[in-house]
């Protein structure tokens, strides 16, 4: 049997502050997102706790995806202050979280930052372990200085979130001589697997028969807690991963004859499967049959896309030319994306804007939460304030977003 895909999106995100002798606490730097390096994805499908450390330093080189390592780093630090916080975010756009407060004992030296990363070290002697590199900005997105200064403590606030898939896998598949369509979609947003396994190793699935478990109902919204109708799980614990190449695992169950039976033989309409990256479900047309006279065995392949910025500009009106600060546009004919080069938050270099073709661009209303998608079909072209892109519209969620209107974007590759 074939195996269906899943893919979900890592981002992590920063806020940074100093405590005084008197143990006031002021604000350096707030809240900034971070890139998780093509390195650090493949930490963490290795390592156990590749959200273990932080790491501080003072080069302003652009982060780019080859990245392993802080470009000056300074210190890193697995000592923790609190309890990390988890959740999830169960309106547009959807993630789980994991909230972790690092903190670097005071300095004997001033130090102006300029870097931050998190991974599985501390980085020291030029180590690398780093899964994320971001540089330090301010509220505008410009690239800013952190000053440590000498006897004060660093507090540094890290949050990883596993973005949801935003578009349905729809594909068909053959079972036991019969072709069946299905439908994958990501289920339970505000349940603890899409928050409380963040950190350690990507994909991994426990051994309970409850985790995957089958319906006789049809797939529920994102923020249920498990498809509808009856339930009836596997009879054994029999789930494991296998590794399936750069950025991907297998999430594999095999179950065994006396697992997801339906009384009379009617089969079940959708499958539940649980990872430490999410629940999802997957509708089946027409039923998959499955009695105590056979076993059967599922494969799902879920990665992680590789994020190279994550922002927000305002809409501009379509075919308005040259995009304005912080704005974007897109041509008449939806064949052209434009996006300036200075925008709101960190990653907003020419650098990072002139990404592969391939690349998909999802832009979400911040405020209605209707997006479109868009994907990469050609050269960039680099203009005097702008990149533009040749894409293809993948997908909108009428009426799309509004002009004048703050949206984030996201692109990515898979």
């Amino acid at each position: 049997m074939k195996a269906i895909n899943i893919a979900v999106d890592p981002r992590m995100y920063w806020k940074i502050e100093a405590v005084r002798p008197d143990r006031t606490v002021y604000l350096l730097a707030d809240w900034f997102p971070n890139l998780v390096t093509n390195p650090g994805r493949i930490a963490m499908k290795d390592q156990a706790n590749w959200m273990g450390y932080c790491q501080v330093g003072t080069s302003n080189v652009l982060p780019d995806l080859s990245q392993g390592q802080l470009q000056a780093w300074v210190a890193g630090t697995n000592t923790t202050f609190g309890s990390d916080a988890t959740g999830s975010n169960v309106t547009p756009p959807y993630y789980g979280y994991r909230q972790r407060v690092w903190e670097f004992a005071a300095t004997a030296t001033e130090y102006n930052l300029q870097e931050v990363g998190t991974g599985y070290g501390s980085g020291a002697g030029g180590t690398g372990q780093i899964v994320s590199r971001g540089l330090i900005v301010d509220l505008a997105g410009d690239q800013t200085v952190a000053t440590w200064k000498i006897g004060e403590i660093l507090r540094v606030t890290g949050e990883m979130r596993y973005y949801a898939p935003t578009e349905d896998v729809i594909g068909s598949i053959n079972i036991n001589g019969t072709d069946h369509d299905y439908v994958l979609s990501p289920v339970n947003i505000g349940g603890a697997p899409w928050s409380t396994n963040i950190g350690v190793t990507m994909g991994a699935i426990s051994d309970f028969s409850t985790d995957w478990s089958v319906f006789d109902g049809l797939a529920g919204a994102i923020t249920d807690a498990q498809p509808a109708g009856v339930a009836v799980q596997c009879d054994n614990a029999n789930q494991y991963t296998t590794d399936e190449g750069t950025y991907t695992v297998g999430l594999n169950c095999d179950c065994g004859s006396a697992g997801w039976n339906f009384a009379g033989g009617t089969g079940f309409t959708t499958l539940r499967l649980r990872s430490t990256a999410g629940d999802y479900q997957c509708e089946f047309t027409p039923n998959v049959l499955k009695t105590n006279s056979f076993t059967m065995f599922f494969k799902f392949n879920l990665t992680w896309a590789s994020e190279l910025y994550n922002s927000t500009w305002e809409m501009e009106v379509a075919g308005a030319g040259d995009p304005v600060y912080a704005k974007w546009n897109t041509s008449v004919a939806l064949d052209r994306l434009r996006i300036n080069f200075t925008d709101q938050l960190a990653v907003d270099q020419e650098l990072a804007l002139n990404v592969p073709i391939g690349c998909k661009f999802t832009i979400t209303d911040t405020i209605t939460g209707k997006n479109v998608i868009y994907q990469s079909i050609g050269a960039n072209i680099i203009g005097g304030t702008f990149m533009e892109y040749q894409v293809t519209q993948l997908s909108i969620d009428a009426p799309g977003p509004t002009v004048g209107n703050v949206c984030s974007i996201a692109a990515t590759i898979s």
